[in-house]
């Protein structure tokens, strides 16, 4: 058979790994057709010439959605008037908004696959279009570079990176960025000190500075960003480590040598995780956030701990009590052999030899359907609402305003991203006074009844409600102090009956100023948590001063 391969150059080095990977499986069974060489260096005329050869000898073409020759080849096969289908991998781009798929779902018929990786992304694209042909397949790791190593290879890892035996060792790997949301690493990790104060952190990857232009933030040193949180959190130099960008064998030496992988991403095109897999495949448990494709790839229990995340009207918040809580469980829990070794299993659904199978039989079926009735995709209301009011014809990136119908309608679209765990409480969630409430963020009081909200990626204010301003601002005061607290500790601080908190608690919390947490007999005792995680870090008075490094705008 021969496969149309629309291959470009990709900015991210999982795209790149994802498009050779892609490449060398289907070598394997097929004749693999591309556009001609000098195609970029061409005259229009030549490259629609060149995109209509290509497609007049294919059976099916497959390609990103990022790469801009998928749309050119849709045209021509549209002009040529072919039924060969097309296979698109959409990556990350609902996430996004799917302005990439909005700019080629003309041209896109029932005929066509769109190819997710996780489920949220299936959902998602449900969403967008009610009749599109969804094939989920997850990536593949690459099996051959990550394994476990023996004990003896473990332990001399360890003496080299200054670790003991017993030494409990965290480690974030991947992009370090602003929406990786690595500055809330640094944070819980200050309280998993509090706990086990010999603990160590390392971070493995390149610090990047990826704008997240949805809300208007553009980091313009985000590494020297990382040090001052580090220094404002109080974790000392010897107990962090940033080792940057390491080949794949070294990495699989850090993954081999941590007790745990935290990963707190908030990342918006977050539609599979490498790293987390490349750790279960070594052994090592991942606590993450419960966000995109960490939600299919951590099982909870089995191969480690999500963390709740929420939409709020703030924006998207994790909750890092859980996250502290259930780093210290993972900790204790699985550092024997066996609870490695059960680890390392789960990663056996993500081996090359599944993901070639799956993609195999996936060219198959659409080239032996091509000949099927087709119809165009249909977008939903909520794809037509959502691109006529978030995304302009001047910039292919959405914009959301806090309060206006564009971020309503990405309230809605990141709603699929987000989940909980079980112990995390809804606003409607009745009180009771062994619950803990924690801070959502740092919030800043500025003057009278506003709010400063002390959060990089979603720098908003917030208006007090006047029949409620002196209930919260008595909280607020309490929670700046203590910025993990149970409800009955919360209103004996605020000299108040535990009903008279619940009012202005639910109110917070609707908002996303707090999240509220069911009581958990193996967590922390909130006490144990200290003011570092109220105090603000990323205000606009600081960005002015230079103390952290963003421009909002």
């Amino acid at each position: 058979m021969r496969v149309g391969l629309a291959r470009a150059a990709f900015e991210l080095e999982s795209v790149r790994y994802a498009a050779r990977s892609l490449a060398t499986i289907l070598a394997e069974q097929h004749e693999l057709c591309y556009l001609q060489p000098g195609f970029d260096y061409s005259t229009w005329f030549e490259r629609e010439r060149a995109a209509d050869a290509m497609v007049e000898r294919c059976d099916v073409v497959v390609g990103f959605v990022s790469d801009p020759t998928v749309a050119l080849l849709l045209a021509a096969r549209q002009r040529r008037k072919l039924r060969v289908p097309f296979i698109v991998f959409v990556l990350g781009a609902f996430p996004r908004g799917a302005a990439g798929i909005r700019q080629i779902a003309a041209d896109l018929t029932t005929n066509d696959t769109l190819v997710v990786n996780c489920a949220a992304d299936a959902d998602l694209a449900r969403r967008f279009f009610s009749n599109a042909r969804i094939a989920l397949i997850p990536f593949a790791l690459e099996d051959n570079v990550y394994f476990p190593v023996s004990d003896h290879d473990r332990f001399e890892i360890r003496r080299q990176l200054g670790c003991n035996e017993t030494t409990p060792l965290v480690l974030y790997a991947g992009r370090i960025t602003v929406e990786k949301n690595v500055h809330s690493v640094i944070r819980v990790f200050a309280m998993v000190q509090r706990a086990w104060p010999d603990c160590r952190l390392i971070l493995a990857g390149p610090m990047l500075d990826f704008p997240f232009l949805e809300c208007g933030v553009v980091p313009i040193g985000y590494g020297r960003t990382i040090a001052n949180v580090a220094g404002a959190m109080q974790v000392s130099p010897s107990s962090l480590q940033c080792v940057g960008v390491v080949p794949p064998d070294r990495l699989r030496a850090l993954y081999n040598a941590a007790d745990v992988v935290l990963n707190l991403t908030l990342n918006h095109d977050e539609n599979f995780g490498f790293a987390q897999v490349e750790a279960l495949a070594c052994g090592t448990p991942v606590v993450g956030t419960a966000w995109g494709g960490l939600r299919d790839t951590i099982r909870e229990g089995e191969n480690g701990l999500t963390v709740s995340v929420v939409v709020t009207p703030l924006g998207v918040k994790v909750n890092w009590w859980e996250a502290v809580n259930n780093t210290l469980l993972v900790l204790a829990a699985h550092r024997e052999r066996s609870g490695r070794e059960r680890v390392q299993r789960s990663s056996r659904r993500y081996l090359r030899g599944a993901y070639e199978a799956e993609l195999q039989s996936l060219v198959a079926a659409v080239t032996a359907e091509s000949r099927a009735k087709e119809t165009p995709l249909r977008t939903t209301t909520f794809a037509r609402r959502y691109w006529d009011t978030c995304l302009s014809p001047e910039s292919p990136t959405a914009r959301y305003e806090p309060g206006t119908p564009s971020f309503a309608l990405y309230q809605r679209l990141i709603q699929s991203y987000a989940s909980t765990s079980a112990a995390s409480l809804s606003v409607d969630a009745q009180f009771e006074e062994d619950q803990v409430v924690s801070l959502a963020m740092p919030v800043r009081h500025l003057r009278g009844d506003l709010l400063e909200i002390d959060d990089p990626l979603y720098p908003f204010e917030l208006v007090l409600s006047r029949q409620l301003l002196r209930r919260v601002s008595q909280i607020l005061i309490a929670m700046n102090e203590q910025p993990a607290i149970t409800v009955r500790h919360l209103a004996e601080t605020c000299g108040a009956s535990s009903r008279a908190c619940w009012a202005p608690l639910r109110w917070m919390q609707a908002r996303g100023l707090v999240l509220r947490s069911a009581a958990n007999g193996s967590w922390l005792d909130p006490h144990v948590i200290d003011n570092r995680m109220s105090q603000p870090l990323f205000s606009k008075q600081r960005v002015a001063l230079a103390s952290t490094d963003f421009l909002l705008f």
